[in-house]
């Protein structure tokens, strides 16, 4: 054999060795963790996880979570560590990677705590997803499952809430005032009673229509963009139109054609735009009293978790 060979023999040998220590060494670990008992092992597991999601580092804290359960499926922490997980995943806002977490525990056979928060939970992530019917799925099960409990009233406002997002002003005003009725001695009654009232005038909001807006500007230019509150745009509407008409009338009458069609197209777009101007601003004049209306109530009513 010669040098090239020998070096080549003794390259292979180093590789193997290397190659063995990196995959047993790790498998083996240290002789503390090897002696350590399972229950501290998982304990600090647990703990090391819920440090992380104290801190609201959610992605590590999913990682650690998940490990426990891998390492520990049937362990009595089990429940807690995968609802714990579905909270983090709303950390990241992953709303649908929650829901699958917390349907796996409201699917369990037992009615427990952590199934009751899981629907409380799950309801959230809905709402969040905009998803409001099956939000108040999720908070009547509460309601109706675990009606003693101390989530139920707040499971009762936040089914309020839900009618609030979706802008059905008295259904939000009827389950707001179910709260003192089921629930009497919720602290949340005062601030239901008030929402209530305030949620049933949501109803009489001012309200502009789109094709009375179009009409009116139809017969007056920016009459409908005045009626919707724009007088500026109204203003501008009447000048436009009326300043290109008035000039393509009288290049008309000075025979002057080729200006007339010209002034006069400018003015015929001036003039439909106007139109479709008057109809936006009434739609832009209603959306802004819904949406002002509802942050006021959403505000008011956040005010209940301070």
């Amino acid at each position: 054999m010669n040098s090239c060979e020998l070096k080549r023999v003794k390259f292979v040998v180093l590789v193997t060795v290397a190659l063995l220590v990196f995959v047993f060494v790790p498998l083996t670990g240290n002789g503390q963790e090897q002696n350590m008992p399972i229950c501290e092992m998982r304990g600090r597991q647990l703990a090391f996880a819920d440090r992380l999601l104290a801190q609201e580092d959610y992605n590590l804290a999913v990682l650690e979570y998940q490990r426990f359960l891998f390492n520990f499926p049937m362990d009595s922490l089990a429940t807690l560590a995968k609802y714990k997980l579905g909270l983090c995943y709303m950390g990241c806002e992953k709303w649908d990677q929650a829901l699958k977490v917390f349907k796996q525990i409201t699917d369990e056979e037992e009615r427990n705590k952590f199934v009751e928060v899981s629907l409380f939970s799950s309801g959230s992530c809905f709402s969040r997803k905009g998803e409001f019917d099956l939000a108040r799925i999720q908070y009547h099960k509460v309601i109706g499952e675990f009606p003693r409990s101390e989530l139920a009233d707040d499971a009762q406002f936040m089914l309020a809430l839900t009618y609030i997002d979706d802008c059905l002003w008295l259904e939000a005003a009827d389950e707001f005032m179910n709260l003192p009725r089921k629930f009497p001695q919720s602290p949340f009654v005062p601030l239901a009673e008030r929402l209530a009232l305030e949620s049933a005038s949501g109803s009489q909001l001012p309200h502009r229509s789109a094709v009375a807006s179009g009409i009116l500007s139809a017969v007056i230019p920016g009459a409908g963009q005045v009626w919707c509150g724009r007088v500026a745009d109204g203003f501008f509407s009447l000048l436009l139109t009326g300043t290109f008409t008035y000039f393509a009338i009288k290049s008309y009458q000075d025979d002057k054609k080729t200006s007339a069609c010209f002034l006069g197209f400018l003015g015929f777009s001036f003039y439909t735009g106007n139109i479709y101007g008057a109809v936006n601003s009434a739609r832009k004049y209603n959306s802004r009293n819904v949406e002002q209306f509802q942050s006021r109530l959403k505000m008011e009513a956040a005010s209940a978790y301070k």
